[in-house]
């Protein structure tokens, strides 16, 4: 067996080629657009979105219990404002400080994926959501690279840490097996969901429309409407951007329950959607300035 390639390894070869290895394989989880759905997403209005309060009380003791479902459930209809939420969940350091109640000595990591239909092939494919999952994760901890790629961590050795464009492309089987190991086809994204949430220390906070489909995969997981978290906030929207008006503020001072009135049907005629409140509130807030009585708006 004399053309066997002899691999390097931690006791034979320099620290910085290992450092080149893994740099070139967590690179390759790489691509254009893998944050550009998250960039895109809009910040929360001030002193809306804020942790916490009786609707999604739950949803902090899901996060230290590591026993609990690990898949939490986060429905909403179209324009409610699903991706901001998202996001401010992910960046808040709260959802940090209840995930390290766990009684455990391992690392906290964390990775986040967002779909959107106008994504480009790769935003939508389930390569690119375990591409987008896997390469943060690697960048916390590319110590692990070898253990959880032991395909691609072969690959440079054989052919060179300065050769990283020979790398193949990554392949969905590969990528699972860099969660758990891998057999069968994963053909759904349901299955791919339920397969890594089953692992041990997992936990997936999972957000989506209404559908039938999603209802019948995840009605039984803990679970938030969003439409019945944005309520407050929305009242809160609307009189900031309305109190920015002049026309308004004296509407409220020769009318407080015509204004009040005002107020109470745009947060029932939006039923939590973020987005229709934005439009109507834009327009009211032009017709006070310009002057325009009540009943004309």
């Amino acid at each position: 067996m004399e053309d066997v390639a002899v691999l390097p390894n931690e006791s034979n070869a320099r620290p910085e080629i290992f450092r080149e290895y893994r740099s070139h394989i967590i690179n390759s989880l790489y691509f254009g657009s893998i944050l550009r759905c998250e960039e895109d997403i809009s910040q929360p209005h001030k002193a809306t979105c804020r942790w916490g309060g009786a609707m999604w009380s739950s949803f902090p003791s899901w996060l230290e219990d590591p026993l609990v479902n690990s898949i939490y459930w986060i429905k909403r209809k179209p324009g409610a404002g699903k991706p901001t939420l998202m996001k401010y969940i992910v960046e808040h350091p709260t959802s940090k400080l209840h995930l390290q109640q766990w009684p455990s000595e391992k690392a906290l990591l964390s990775g986040t994926v967002y779909f959107w239909n106008a994504g480009d092939e790769m935003q939508k494919s389930r390569e690119g959501l375990l591409q987008t999952l896997l390469h943060p994760i690697l960048k916390q901890i590319p110590g692990f690279t070898p253990t959880v790629c032991p395909r691609k961590w072969a690959l440079p050795q054989i052919l060179g840490a300065s050769s990283p464009s020979k790398l193949p492309k990554w392949k969905f089987p590969e990528l699972m097996e860099a969660f758990i190991a891998f057999e069968g086809n994963h053909g759904s994204v349901f299955e791919l969901i339920r397969t890594v949430s089953a692992e041990v220390g997992t936990k997936i906070i999972f957000s989506s429309r209404l559908w039938n489909i999603f209802r019948d995969q995840f009605d039984t997981n803990p679970s938030l409407k969003v439409e019945r978290l944005t309520e407050l906030d929305i009242r809160t929207f609307v009189n900031s951007e309305f109190e920015q008006t002049k026309g308004y503020i004296e509407l409220r001072e020769s009318n407080p329950k015509e204004a009040e009135r005002l107020v109470s049907n745009i947060i029932s005629k939006a039923q939590g959607v973020f987005l229709r409140v934005n439009l109507v509130v834009r327009e009211l807030c032009v017709g006070f300035r310009e002057g325009n009585r009540l009943s004309d708006l």
